[in-house]
């Protein structure tokens, strides 16, 4: 297929689905549009984490007077720098106005990396190929309905890779610090930086997540309830139908195996085992690969998200988005691995089983009745799309012959 029309369906599948979301089209397909609230949950969280900036309020207080931010937001969980900086602009207007205006940042940061995809990718038909991935990727618009943050920082870390590649190395730098600010995932590319002695790159971000961090000093328990909330034990409860992460696989392939929960005590040091395990894997391979691709260190970094975090959502599945550019750029000479790249974009681009199981309108856990079986087969599509790139990128950078070092100009 001509790379032409390869874009132009690409172009219709996106305005498809933005139709289908707007709709309700895509609502049997996805946990977090059928049964929790929305939309924009997320995004009124950090709204309403500005309104309580202005109204001289902790951001992580729920109650807000004068109420403005709709009902339904979700719990503000990110450094309180954004609620003083991004939180505090956007509650400036009216809730509805804000998050329409975000939805078109967010769409325009897509567009914006698909036309600079080109500077990964020559060959016309990979590139066609390439945008037609970004733009026909389903949990892209489960990102909209959401209002989150997830993909905007995936594109400020992909910007900084382009950047560094480039030898703009302030430009790349500011770009990560404000992506490691905004979330906290981005901070796996701190050892791929620290072996490229990237001293400014490291400096910048640890300046300003401590500027974004040093709030929580002045906030009565706000240390330990910001780090409870993000890394605490996992529990339970966080094991459900929205919820795909590594660590939700395999508490439902053990409930299936054994036929009963873990233990919550024994859990906890699990989950601990593998976080860290993964980090320590991914870090030894970037120390192999130090000489090789930083691209590859970059999309290991992304694919760390859905599988280090307690609760990965859906729409964490953004994050392949520029993993997959990068590995693609990497692994233009091996077509093998950039058939196992497009394996893992699909497995992580398909909607869950949620449409074929649900029976019911809406309710809070819809898996409460499905059997342990069906709980795994629902649960394993995500991870092991993650798992496989990146099991991909770390073998890259394991063997030190990831394609694109040339790219991976000098730090300035």
């Amino acid at each position: 297929m001509r790379p032409r029309i390869v874009l132009a369906v690409a172009i219709v599948v996106h305005l498809g689905l933005g139709a289908a979301l707007a709709t309700g089209g895509l609502r049997p397909f996805y946990n977090d549009i059928r049964n929790r609230p929305g939309p924009a949950a997320d995004f009124f969280a950090v709204y309403h984490a500005g309104r309580q900036v202005w109204t001289g309020r902790s951001p992580y207080a729920r109650a807000e007077r004068p109420a403005i931010t709709p009902s339904h937001f979700a719990p503000f969980r990110y450094p309180p720098g954004v609620a003083w900086t991004l939180g505090a602009a956007v509650a400036k207007t009216r809730p509805w106005i804000a998050y329409g205006a975000w939805l078109v940042i967010v769409e325009g940061l897509l567009v914006v990396g698909v036309i600079r995809l080109r500077e990964l990718v020559d060959d016309p038909r990979r590139l066609a190929w390439l945008r037609a991935a970004w733009l026909a990727f389903p949990p892209f618009f489960l990102e909209l309905w959401m209002g989150q943050f997830t993909f905007v920082a995936a594109m400020l870390t992909f910007f900084a890779v382009l950047a560094w590649r480039r030898g703009r190395a302030r430009r790349g730098a500011v770009a990560w610090a404000a992506a490691c600010v905004l979330k906290l995932f981005p901070l796996a590319l701190v050892p791929a930086l620290a072996l490229r002695r990237r001293a400014g790159a490291l400096a910048l971000m640890t300046i300003a997540l401590a500027a974004a961090l040093a709030p929580l000093l002045a906030i009565d328990g706000g240390v330990r309830g910001f780090f409870a909330l993000n890394f605490g034990a996992p529990e339970a409860a966080e094991v459900h139908a929205g919820n795909f992460s590594l660590l939700a696989l395999l508490y439902e392939g053990v409930t299936w195996v054994t036929g009963a929960a873990p233990d919550a005590a024994g859990w906890a040091v699990v989950a601990r085992v593998v976080a860290w395990s993964l980090a320590a894997l991914v870090a030894v391979a970037m120390w192999r690969g130090r000489r090789g691709d930083l691209g590859v260190a970059a999309a290991a970094a992304l694919w760390l998200l859905p599988l280090m975090s307690k609760d990965s959502w859906e729409h964490h599945a953004v994050v392949a988005l520029p993993a997959v550019a990068l590995m693609a750029a990497a692994f233009a000479a091996r077509p093998r691995h950039l058939a196992l790249t497009a394996a893992a974009w699909a497995l992580v681009a398909l909607p869950s089983l949620l449409v074929a199981l649900q029976r019911t309108p809406s309710t809070w856990y819809p898996d409460a009745t499905w059997s342990p079986g069906v709980r795994v087969l629902y649960h394993a599509p995500h991870p092991l799309g993650a798992l496989l790139g990146l099991g991909l990128c770390v073998a890259a950078m394991w063997r030190g012959d990831a394609a694109g070092a040339r790219y991976d100009a000098p730090p300035q």
